[in-house]
């Protein structure tokens, strides 16, 4: 794809940037080379997949199953309840 100084001229005007007839020409050729650098990824095998991460990302953690492990009788007795309320430390 070629870049004429017409087009480095467009944009910079766009950009509002007062540029000398050497300065178009040189970015003009610079844009060029960028181009084409650019180009080689026009060679890269294309994906049809497209996944963020590279590596795949299995869950190897079981599904919780809600259970009752221990008895909240049992529980409110073990700790310093009031009223069925649990009892903290004072915050001053």
């Amino acid at each position: 794809m070629a870049i004429d100084p017409k087009t480095v001229e467009r944009v910079a005007k766009v950009a509002r940037i007062n540029l000398t007839e050497e300065e178009l020409k040189r970015y003009s050729e610079d844009l060029e080379e960028i181009l084409e650098a650019f180009s080689i990824l026009d060679e890269a095998p294309e994906c049809e997949s497209f996944d963020f991460n590279p590596v795949n990302v299995e869950n190897i953690l079981r599904d919780d199953e809600p259970r009752l492990e221990i008895d909240p009788a049992v529980l409110r007795d073990l700790m310093h309840t009031v009223d069925d309320r649990v009892r903290g430390p004072r915050v001053i």
